[in-house]
């Protein structure tokens, strides 16, 4: 079933015929009913002064082919062991997902690929499904069935979270109290040139029990349309970390520039919870990134990394909240990014300490560099304070590579440019090194090379 609709304020027929057409349960009809009634984001909106998506109201758009379709919703399979290099054919064969990412990450806990926002195969090792975790994907024709469903991002957030709510499949991970897995967990995502400018709503749900660890690995690649209006990959996120467990979170975004990314997260942490989040953004046209973690428990701690890159036109949006409810808890954040040619960056973060937390230690720090006098970075860091007891400090710079450096490569014998490049990748190597398990460590480097490669061609 083809559902086409507008993400303009005026529905009118639209939504009455998507209400007769699409079997809709309750909870989804009410986000549904609120996509309706919400207008796009303006520049007006504080949250969205810096990034203008007025023009993804300009054209029809429609979900992709397949994804109310419940015959496309299958059972976990278990992922044999075996040599990597058998894993590895098993896995690209079945789901498709991305060689390149799959080998960076050697063996896996799990995996399912998503293309156009429709599951494939979900293949799970013997561990995980020897230790009863729930992992499965429920089609938007059917109400989701746990309490975690939008308990963390309100449904009616914006246009873009209702229409998630709507019709997003819901991937829930249930991991039990007491489970251990030290291989990551992987969500593959992929776009496809679908002929006209398609919408991918994803909801993840990730729950994780007491004294429990994961690690959990989102990937984001494919392209849209040749030509018109691209695309959009709409991604909510909510994650659980039960009493003193420990989750290590990367999210890596190389879409190609016909899709524009609009992604929301909220992680809530128990006592005594850890949290290792990264977020690395490199690709689209438009890419946006709310990020927030709540330290709810006592003694919970928070590292929030964040790498991104961007040229040609493109713009990169960030926006984190470091959200200190409990005593005695601990975030710190690090994200660097680097701008060139045309391209425009935005970060805006806050570390808000609630009344009754006190004896808490935050720390955010977001560093830009301009590489092109076309490009621009905008960097906002604010702290919000209700506490008397707390050790909380900000900081920001924006600007050129350092002249000093570029002379004293060059003095090496060492090309400007690419003295410039070993000082951009040197720059992102203070928070490659910080990503648990080295997860990526290796694709991000590329990733970044390729970046500067990719000037000989413009």
């Amino acid at each position: 079933m083809n559902v086409d609709f507008r993400l303009s304020a005026d529905h009118g027929r639209e939504l009455h015929r998507l209400q007769l057409d699409v079997p809709m349960p309750k909870g989804r009809r009410a986000a549904l009913e609120s996509f309706a009634s919400l207008d796009l984001p303006s520049t007006e909106d504080e949250l969205w002064r810096y990034t203008d998506v007025t023009f993804l109201g300009e054209t029809v758009r429609s979900l992709p082919e397949g994804i109310l379709d419940s015959r496309n919703y299958a059972e976990p399979e278990p992922l044999h062991s075996g040599s990597r290099s058998d894993a590895l054919g098993e896995i690209a064969s079945r789901t498709g997902a991305d060689e390149g990412v799959i080998l960076d990450l050697a063996h896996l806990s799990g995996i399912l690929a998503l293309r156009d926002g429709v599951p494939g195969p979900l293949l799970i090792s013997e561990n995980l499904l020897r230790n009863r975790a729930v992992i499965r994907a429920i089609p938007p024709t059917e109400d989701p069935d746990h309490p975690l469903w939008f308990e963390l991002v309100s449904p009616t957030q914006d246009k873009f979270t209702s229409l998630v709510a709507a019709f997003g499949v819901d991937l829930l991970i249930d991991i039990p109290d007491g489970v251990v897995i030290e291989e990551p967990l992987v969500v593959s995502v992929s776009v496809t040139h679908m002929g006209q400018a398609k919408v991918v709503p994803l909801h993840i749900t990730l729950k994780l029990g007491e004294n429990s660890k994961i690690p959990l690995f989102v990937h984001y690649s494919g392209t849209g349309p040749s030509d018109g209006e691209p695309s959009l990959l709409l991604p909510v996120t909510e994650v659980s970390v039960g009493e003193g467990s420990k989750l290590s979170y990367v999210v890596l975004q190389e879409l190609e520039h016909s899709v524009c990314n609009i992604e929301t997260s909220r992680v809530s942490l128990g006592r005594d919870a850890w949290l290792s989040s990264t977020v690395v953004s490199l690709g689209a046209r438009l890419s946006r990134h709310r990020v927030e973690t709540a330290m709810a428990g006592e003694n919970s701690q928070s590292e929030m990394l964040g790498i991104y890159f961007g040229n040609s036109d493109q713009h990169l949006d960030f926006r984190t909240l470091q959200d200190h409810q409990a005593p005695r808890t601990v975030s710190d954040l690090l994200y660097k990014g680097a701008v060139e040619d045309d391209a425009k960056a935005v970060y805006a973060g806050l570390v808000r300490v609630e009344k009754d937390a006190q004896k808490i230690n935050g720390f955010q720090t977001n560093k830009n560099l301009v590489l092109s006098e076309g490009a621009s970075a905008e960097s906002i860091p604010n702290l919000e304070i209700l506490a008397n007891d707390v050790r909380c400090s900000h900081a920001s710079s924006i600007g050129p590579v350092d002249e000093e450096e570029v002379y004293y490569l060059q003095s090496r014998g060492i090309d400007p440019d690419l003295a410039e490049e070993l000082i951009v990748e040197g720059f992102f190597e203070e928070v490659i090194e910080r990503i648990p398990s080295g997860m990526t460590a290796e694709r991000i480097r590329k990733e970044v090379s390729e970046k500067f490669a990719s000037r000989e061609s413009r």
